[in-house]
């Protein structure tokens, strides 16, 4: 939920905010470099007539977590 506020920030707190968004932005971005390693590591593409149901159950999960993770750490990272 969005506020309808802003914190008012003079020029030195602007820097500070900005310094702060660059490191976040920096710390998001090595997330997703890893969890896109992880992903390559240890998950692979299969045909979805090939598996059983238990195999394709645990894709499905596989895909909506890294999915769900994806965009937690898309929302975490703030807008220019």
């Amino acid at each position: 939920m969005m506020s309808n506020y802003k914190l008012k920030t003079g020029k030195i707190a602007e820097k500070v905010v900005n310094g702060y968004k660059a490191i976040e932005e920096g710390v998001v971005g090595g997330y997703k470099k890893i969890e896109s390693k992880f992903v390559d590591a240890f998950l692979e593409e299969v045909d979805g007539e090939s598996i059983g149901n238990g195999a394709a159950v645990g894709r499905q999960a596989a895909d909506s977590a890294h999915a769900l993770s994806r965009k937690i750490a898309e929302q975490h990272v703030p807008s220019k």
